[in-house]
């Protein structure tokens, strides 16, 4: 049903799009032109998506060893990845929040207010990550045992 449903919703999105919205129809001339575009986008996706495959194989690997250890420690894993996400949440929000910002600034040719920006998000990011760790410190078995009593 889940196939069934995400097959016909995007069939119905290439309808809707095919219609409504003739700048994002596909062409030859979309392909010739795009040369130095595409090579931008891989000089910059390229080594973020091998960044997000080696975390992603990571996970995999740590998730496989911790399956070997048994119910306890799986449950441990789960109550510290829930704590370890509402944790990181807040450094989540500034880092995606500079990404935007620095984009429109690298266009605007205004490169001072991006490395201004940049400071300014990495010294936020380290007071959050100071009261992350004073958090974990002194709240953190109380946490994590929130977390087991929902398990």
């Amino acid at each position: 049903a889940t196939v069934i449903a995400q097959a016909t919703s995007g069939f119905a999105c290439l309808i809707h799009i095919r219609r409504n919205l003739p700048i994002l129809h596909i062409n030859r001339q979309s392909w010739n032109d795009s040369h130095s575009l595409t090579r931008e986008t891989l000089r910059y996706g390229l080594p973020m998506g091998i960044r997000s495959s080696i975390i992603a194989a990571g996970a995999a690997i740590l998730q496989y060893a911790v399956n070997g250890l048994g119910t306890y420690a799986i449950a441990g894993m789960v109550a510290s990845g829930k704590m370890y996400g509402i944790l990181s949440a807040p450094i989540m929000a500034v880092n995606q929040a500079v990404s935007p910002f620095a984009g429109q600034n690298i266009g605007a040719r205004r490169l001072d207010r991006v490395s201004q920006g940049l400071r300014a998000a990495i010294l936020l990011d380290l007071g959050i990550t100071c009261i992350d760790l004073l958090i974990s410190i002194f709240f953190g078995r109380s946490f994590v045992a929130l977390f087991e009593r929902l398990i």
